[in-house]
Parts: structure tokens; C-alpha cells; sequence
């Protein structure tokens, strides 16, 4: 009898353990600066190399991001630093050489099974409006 009590002690010490531990959370990158360098409007992608060669290096020469989840929750912006305005842009209006800023979860920056990076939202850093 005293070794069920034991075996019951340890047994629902595991079960407590393991329901407690706290599950990974996906780390949403804010700011990342890329410039583009080919555009598939057709299928919502861009391609983009990392902007500054000083600092660490994200996307490399080239990246290909899946672009349809920000256009699909319209999460495409343009921000006019001059009097600080916001305003939400089409994907139409992104064009090679404009310099972007992303927001991506850490899972799609780190999952190289993946041959595309799904962006959450783009920020035109190009300003000409």
C-alpha cells in the first residue's frame, strides 16, 4: 500500500510538471529594413535583400516573402515621417528599389523548410508621397 502511494505521488507530480510548463512563444519581429529587389504582383511576392551589409545580416542577398497574408488583413502601410500620417497602401503601389519595413514572426525567419518567409505587415520606408 505504501508503494501505490508513492507510485501516486511521483505520478501526479509528472502529470502537475508537465501541464505547467509554459509553451514557446513565437517572437514577432518588429522593424526588420529590406530593400526590394523583384516583385511577382500576381501572386503577392516579393523579393528582397537586406539594406545595410554593416549590420546583421537577415535576409542575405535574396529572400522571397509570401506577401498575401499582409495584403489579405491590409497590412500594407505608408507612413509620411513629415506630419506623421498613415496610410494604407495596395501592394500595386511597392516597386524595385523601395526600401520596406517588416514585421515577421520568428518561426518564418528561422523555418528553412520553407521556401518562402510569410510577412505580417509591410511598411513602404520609401517616402514620395
Amino acid at each position: 500500500m505504501k508503494k501505490w502511494k508513492i507510485i501516486m505521488c511521483l505520478l501526479i507530480l509528472i502529470v502537475t510538471a508537465t501541464a505547467c510548463s509554459k509553451p514557446e512563444e513565437d517572437i514577432l519581429h518588429l522593424g526588420l529594413n529590406a530593400e526590394i529587389t523583384e516583385i511577382d504582383a500576381k501572386n503577392y511576392v516579393l523579393h528582397v535583400k537586406d539594406v545595410d551589409e554593416d549590420s546583421e545580416a537577415v535576409f542575405g542577398g535574396n529572400s522571397v516573402l509570401d506577401c498575401s497574408k499582409a495584403v489579405e488583413s491590409q497590412n500594407i502601410i505608408y507612413v509620411d515621417y513629415a506630419d506623421e500620417s498613415v496610410t494604407l497602401i495596395e501592394f500595386d503601389d511597392l516597386q524595385i528599389g523601395d526600401a520596406v519595413i517588416l514585421n515577421i514572426y520568428e518561426s518564418e525567419l528561422n523555418g528553412s523548410d520553407n521556401e518562402s518567409i510569410v510577412v505580417e505587415q509591410i511598411q513602404l520606408a520609401t517616402q514620395r508621397y
